[in-house]
Parts: C-alpha cells; sequence; structure tokens
C-alpha cells in the first residue's frame, strides 16, 4: 500500500509494518465513502454480506465520536425488495444531519436509489424518487453533497428503455428528495455520474463519462445543469472521473483514469480554478484514482488503486503532486488492500477508508486508515462477522 501524510508531511519516508490478524470473518465487508460532520465526529458507509446468501447485502455504516470506529444501526430495505443493498457515498449538512446515498436492487438485479439520512436520533430510510422505464421505477445513486444546511444534491444513472444508463440528478431543498433534470451527451449511449461537489452556493459540479468511456462534466450555476467542455487523455485513450472536490476558494479538481488497453490505466487528474477545465500533471503509476478532498486552493490528497493488488495515494502541496511511500501491511492474512474514499476532520486528522482481501476465499474485512499529523496508521474498524 502506498501512503502518505495529511496536511503535507511526507510521514516515514520508508515501509513500515502495520497490521493484526482480523480474525475469521464469514461475510463480505467494504466502506466506500467517508466524510466528517465535525473535527470530532466521522462516518463511514458501505455493505455488509454476500448476494449468493439468501440475506444479500446489507447497509454497513460505522462511526467515530473520539472513541474509535463502531458500527451504528442503519437500516436496509426488505429483503424482497432489497436483496443487494449497499451506501456509496455519504456527507453532512451540518453537525447534526448527514445523509447517505446508493441503491437497493432485488432478485432480478434490478436497482432502485436508496437515501439514508440522520437528523440526531439515527439513520432511518427517507423516500426517494427513481426515473420510470421498462414499466417500473429505477435508479442508483452514487455521490451525494450540500451546498447549504438546506441545499443537498445526489447523482448517479439509470438504465432507460432504450437500454442505455441516462444521468440522474436529485436534489432536497427542505421539502424533500425530487429529480432535476440533467443532461446527456446522447440518449444513445452510456452516461453516468459518480460523484458531485460544490464550491459555494450556487456552483456545483458533478463528474462521471460517457459513451465508450469519455469524461462527463456537468455544472449548475443557479440556472440548471449543464454539459460543459471536458478534457480526455490526449492519447485517446478510454477516459472517465470518479470524483471531484472544490475549495471554498472556488477550484475544482477531479480525478480518474485514463485505460490504454485491457488491464492497464493510468491515473488522469483535471482542475477548474476559473478558466475552464484543463488536466494536470501528476505522478504515474498503472492504476486509477477513486476518489480526492481538497483541504484548501493548494492542498488536495488524492487515493487509489493498483492493477497489481496494491493501494495508492497522490498529495499536492503548492502546486506540485507527489506520490507518497508505501506504508505496508504485514499480516500474511492480508491481501490486496482497496482505498476507496478519503476526508478530513481537519488539518492534521485525515481518514481513507476502503477494503482488505482476507488470506481465506475471497472475503474482504473493511479497512481504515488515519492520520493525525505524524504519518498513516491502520486503525481499528469493526466488521459484521456473518
Amino acid at each position: 500500500m502506498l501512503l502518505g501524510a495529511c496536511s503535507g508531511s511526507t510521514g516515514s519516508r520508508g515501509p513500515s509494518p502495520i497490521g493484526a490478524s482480523p480474525g475469521h470473518i464469514d461475510i463480505n465487508n467494504q466502506l466506500l465513502s467517508v466524510t466528517c460532520a465535525s473535527t470530532s465526529h466521522c462516518i463511514a458507509v458501505g455493505s455488509s454480506g454476500d448476494l449468493s446468501s439468501d440475506l444479500g447485502t446489507r447497509t454497513l455504516i460505522e462511526e467515530d465520536s473520539g472513541g474509535g470506529w463502531t458500527i451504528v444501526p442503519s437500516p436496509t430495505p426488505p429483503t424482497s425488495s432489497g436483496i443487494g443493498s449497499l451506501l456509496g457515498s455519504v456527507t453532512c449538512a451540518n453537525t447534526t444531519h448527514c445523509i447517505a446515498v446508493g441503491s437497493s436492487s432485488d432478485r432480478t438485479s434490478i436497482d432502485t436509489t436508496l437515501i439514508e439520512e440522520n437528523t440526531g436520533s439515527g439513520w432511518t430510510i427517507v423516500p426517494s424518487p427513481n426515473p420510470t422505464a421498462f414499466g417500473r421505477g429505477l435508479g442508483s445513486l452514487a455521490g451525494v453533497t450540500c451546498a447549504s444546511a438546506t441545499d443537498c444534491i445526489a447523482v448517479g444513472s439509470y438504465e432507460a428503455d432504450n437500454g442505455h444508463f441516462q444521468t440522474l440528478i436529485e436534489e432536497n431543498t427542505g421539502s424533500g428528495w425530487t429529480i432535476v433534470p440533467s443532461p446527456n451527451i446522447s440518449s444513445g449511449a452510456d452516461n453516468s455520474l459518480s460523484k458531485v461537489a460544490c464550491a459555494k452556493v450556487g456552483r456545483c459540479i458533478a463528474v462521471g463519462s460517457h459513451s465508450n468511456y469519455r469524461t462527463l462534466i456537468e455544472e449548475n450555476t443557479g440556472s440548471g445543469w449543464s454539459i460543459v467542455p471536458s478534457p480526455n487523455n490526449s492519447d485517446g485513450y478510454d477516459t472517465a472521473l470518479s470524483s471531484v472536490a472544490c475549495t471554498t476558494a472556488g477550484r475544482c479538481v477531479a480525478v480518474g483514469f485514463a485505460s490504454p488497453a485491457y488491464y492497464a490505466a493510468l491515473p488522469f487528474t483535471v482542475e477548474n480554478a476559473g478558466n475552464g477545465w484543463s488536466t494536470i500533471e501528476a505522478p504515474k503509476f498503472n492504476g486509477s484514482l477513486s476518489d480526492i478532498t481538497c483541504a484548501d486552493s493548494t492542498s488536495c490528497i488524492a487515493v487509489g488503486n493498483l492493477f497489481a493488488g496494491a493501494a495508492v495515494i497522490e498529495q499536492e502541496a503548492g502546486s506540485a503532486w507527489t506520490l507518497l511511500p508505501q506504508l505496508t501491511l504485514s499480516s500474511s492474512e492480508i491481501n490486496g488492500p482497496t482505498l476507496n474514499s478519503v476526508a478530513c476532520a481537519k488539518a492534521d486528522r485525515c481518514f481513507i477508508v476502503g477494503a482488505q482481501f482476507l488470506g481465506y476465499g475471497s472475503r474482504q474485512k473493511t479497512l481504515i486508515v488515519e492520520n493525525t499529523g505524524s504519518g498513516w496508521a491502520l486503525v481499528s474498524s469493526p466488521n459484521v462477522t456473518g
């Protein structure tokens, strides 16, 4: 695992072993997104379970309020309609109002949107609309953010009647979630949005891909969502964006991948500081970037994964991006860690979440890595064991 430090520090320059035996876990656990409601309260979401079992996959939410990470109750739709439920993104509108989004599928593998909220009394499922296609409502949400305490936005996609996926954007301005118009490059090609971020109230950005892996960026500056020009790999490689982060100063950075061939990829990074989107020079490796967070206008952290089964992190300090040094997991029971999301509670307290594949079978357990200013370290994270 290639990891580094938070808030500009590079941490230890050499490999250092961390990790301990995870204990036997009978089902899969993964964390897909992390956010912090305050400097002392962070939340990670994902799923646990197996699609091959009668129970399927269930939502998973873990929280840390200063005493370590614990699993908290999170509702899952009934088995008849929620055989494959997961939460893929989480955000907080303020310290007492947090939102997680994802999808729930039935035994026919039809996805419907899933939104859960916590306003201080625990997590509950709230009504979320679905576009109508094939005679029923369907959709999946992949990203969520809040422009203000009373304006939250979720993005994803749905399969239209013609079999192509189309963009999906939902918004809640205080009266419940509604679908808002979102453009597509073409109704005759796949279009999807993976993440959304807001630079300020009145300027939000959603990123994803369209057609045969070309970047897709949509912006809303107060008059509705529109597609804006977005760069692709200059060599013509398949290119997609997986996440975006914006600073209060108005700079936005998006990350993803450019793939020249099957089982090969390069990280791909673009930015918009007010003059349109352009590519950023950053370290190259055989893999992709999955998420990014920015502490200020010149300091960002991006995480991702190598095709070889390791995980990577890149950090920006000033105008330069660097690939941070390797931090190894010493346990022989842990293989192929993946990093899915990164967030910072404050400048010197950041978290990365993901999953670790175990040595027996293909089971995986949750992964949480923390940096409190003196380097990254694996911290204990609970799992549903059966």
